[in-house]
């Protein structure tokens, strides 16, 4: 859980890293995250480096739901270790449906918060993959609210001109946190659209604040 002392300590030292790194990372609607009770928090994913985004943002009480083979990478799967991350094996059906219902039972049982990435393994491109259902058949069958969260594209493009930023990110990111989505009264007939729906509403959120940065750009220059 999120809340132990080791937890808060790992998270603090992350923090760090977007200074190391050059990062300023604006973060906008975090009142949105104060939501009482247990929800599902939904990111877009693109890289190793979005554990940035949840050292910045992540709520009390909260787990993050992470592909097993994080687990085996080093220093970073032990960080995650630490951390208290819930490694789901995706290769593995029953195994991935066995995690998924703990999930669900664990939420209710304990209050937690779930920060999950829907879109199932990372994405560099400037867009957001069509979303897996999984994560919101769990929010249905607890009937927990949905938070989306949207950063912004940070992947830097490989054509650099003179006198840019010559490294692998953008040092300016920002993260949009929509207000909840809630899913009391739905049943398992309304997940499919409930993922289109909150794909369509984020990947929306994704372009604006793509193209704000953009015209930010464009207007220094």
């Amino acid at each position: 859980m999120v809340t132990s002392l080791g937890a808060r300590i790992l998270c603090f030292m992350m923090r760090q890293m977007k200074y190391f790194l050059g990062i300023k990372i604006t973060a906008q609607g975090s009142e949105n995250l104060n939501t009482k009770g247990p929800y599902m928090v939904v990111a877009n994913h693109q890289s190793v480096l979005d554990i940035l985004v949840i050292a910045e943002l992540c709520p009390d009480h909260c787990v993050v739901l992470a592909k097993k083979e994080l687990m085996y990478m080093g220093l970073l799967g032990l960080t995650l270790w630490i951390s208290k991350f819930i490694f789901i094996d995706r290769n593995n059906k029953r195994s991935a449906r066995d995690t998924m219902d703990h999930i669900t039972r664990t939420l209710l049982q304990q209050n937690l918060r779930v920060w999950v990435y829907p879109e199932g393994t990372r994405n560099r491109m400037a867009t957001m993959l069509p979303f897996k259902r999984g994560v919101f058949s769990v929010a249905v069958k607890a009937q927990i609210p949905i938070i989306p969260v949207v950063t912004s594209y940070y992947q830097q493009p490989p054509n650099l001109k003179d006198g840019q930023r010559p490294f692998f990110c953008r040092d300016k990111w920002t993260i949009q946190i929509l207000p909840k989505i809630e899913t009391r009264g739905l049943g398992p007939e309304d997940v499919p659209a409930l993922a289109d729906s909150t794909q369509k509403l984020m990947l929306d959120t994704f372009n604006e604040i793509n193209g704000h940065i953009v015209l930010e750009k464009e207007t220094r220059e």
